[in-house]
């Protein structure tokens, strides 16, 4: 799924008319992956998965969000 679309799920959820407490909880958590996601990208472009995999980051071609 592509970042920008967690980005604009987020900016709905902040600009509805009173967002409740839940609707900020989940503009939160979709910003979070959306910058998780946009890291990801980064880092596979700049660093070898190999490389992510020895420093621990990540295993079997996939970066690890909690080591992020």
């Amino acid at each position: 799924m592509c970042p920008k679309e967690f980005i604009r799920t987020a900016e709905r959820l902040l600009n509805m008319s009173g967002p409740q407490e839940s609707d900020i909880r989940s503009c939160v958590s979709r910003s979070y992956y959306a910058v998780y996601l946009l890291l990801k990208v980064e880092f596979e472009k700049e660093i070898p998965i190999a490389m992510l995999q020895a420093a621990g980051l990540g295993s079997k071609n996939r970066i690890s969000h909690e080591r992020l």
